[in-house]
């Protein structure tokens, strides 16, 4: 029985650094430009020993999308769990979906080569269901933004529209940052975002 807790612990182990491995090269590269056999050589395991864990690129490149998905909604709902008022909510989202991207910039490379892709619906199963993902992300904002308005706390203006302004805003001060290496701290600059979305938001 330990044997095999052993062997579940390792392939999982495996499995994340495989994962970890696919991220930088796709986030480098793209997913056309990179290949399987690239995937073998950094991560040294063999083509075979991939395929025992993912049937193809196409899985592997959405499965990867899709668990950091989990993980940003995942840390984003805890953190505005914590808080009552709409106004803190958005606050909270703003700093942990800024905190997220800054611990995971690859993965902001590839979830922004994949934005157009996830709000359009794809044709690809692993894409339909990762922007089912997005979708549900999106109408938890629009949520937050309806009941600050039914509350009085927020002007009234479409729910729905100002939850995409706002993650464009977000993804815009990420863009940014990125292409600005060794200007500080992506988190901290929450403040700033919190108080230009509010200033055009809040009664």
């Amino acid at each position: 029985m330990e044997d095999e807790g052993r062997r579940v612990q390792e392939r999982r182990r495996r499995r994340e650094y495989l994962l970890n491995i696919s991220e930088r090269l796709f986030a480098e590269q793209g997913f056309f430009k990179t290949t399987m056999s690239q995937i073998a050589k950094e991560s040294e395991f063999a083509l075979a020993t991939i395929y025992r864990f993912f049937r193809s690129k196409e899985e592997l490149y959405f499965t990867l999308i899709e668990e950091k998905m989990e993980m940003l909604i995942n840390n984003v709902h805890e953190a505005v769990a914590r808080v009552t008022p709409s106004i803190e909510k958005i606050k909270a989202l703003i700093r942990a979906q800024m905190t997220f991207f800054e611990n995971h910039p690859n993965f902001f490379k590839i979830f922004m080569a994949e934005k157009i892709d996830l709000e359009e619906g794809g044709r690809h199963t692993l894409r339909e269901r990762i922007a089912r993902k997005y979708n549900s992300y999106l109408n938890s904002i629009s949520e937050i933004i309806r009941k600050g308005i039914r509350r009085g706390e927020l002007k009234r203006m479409d729910p729905r529209e100002t939850s995409y302004t706002l993650a464009g805003m977000l993804n815009t001060f990420t863009l940014i940052w990125l292409s600005h290496p060794g200007k500080g701290s992506l988190a901290a600059r929450a403040n700033t975002l919190v108080e230009l979305f509010l200033r055009g938001t809040q009664q």
